[in-house]
């Protein structure tokens, strides 16, 4: 039994010593202890919201009494074709996906001035399969949802504390 522990003791020696840790999550700054999610993305709304819960913050609906507002001031996705094929179809194409958004204090203070995120994604998509592109396509959109809600959250753990 001590055998099997001793390297596993050893290692973790050794981990320590050279000032390795597990990395934990930054919590965000405690003006966004209570924080309301606003926009017309009824999506992006729904992914900050449980974003947001899951680093600890207390989510209220905008009329509540929030601490913060995060705005969404646009959001969308737009593609445009990047190659065709020799019957002028298209192959693939750049997905696009904006977004803005500020933070504010509920006395409409600025917490984070507006910011304006991009993320490109190539999507290829299959004439003979149509069906299985477009799931491709939802796929795509929905990781870069989740993409530019951890950038958010990076840039909001970011704000500071006066």
């Amino acid at each position: 039994m001590t055998r099997r522990l001793l390297p596993v003791i050893l290692l973790a020696a050794a981990l320590s010593g050279c000032g390795f840790a597990l990395r934990g999550s930054d919590g965000l700054p405690a003006s966004l202890d209570r924080v309301a999610v606003d926009g017309a993305d009824f999506a992006m709304v729904d992914r900050l919201e449980s974003a947001l819960s899951a680093n600890g913050a207390s989510v209220v609906d905008p009329g509540d009494q929030a601490a913060a507002v995060l705005r969404l001031l646009e959001s969308g996705f737009t593609r445009v074709v990047r190659s065709t094929d020799a019957d002028g179809l298209a192959t693939s194409h750049t997905l696009k996906y904006r977004v803005a958004y500020e933070v504010r204090t509920a006395g409409r203070d600025e917490l984070q001035a507006s910011q304006r995120l991009v993320h490109e994604r190539v999507a290829v998509y299959d004439p003979l399969r149509p069906l299985q592109s477009e799931q491709e396509e939802a796929l795509l959109k929905a990781e870069m949802q989740d993409e530019i809600v951890q950038q958010i959250l990076h840039r909001l753990r970011r704000i500071r504390q006066d």
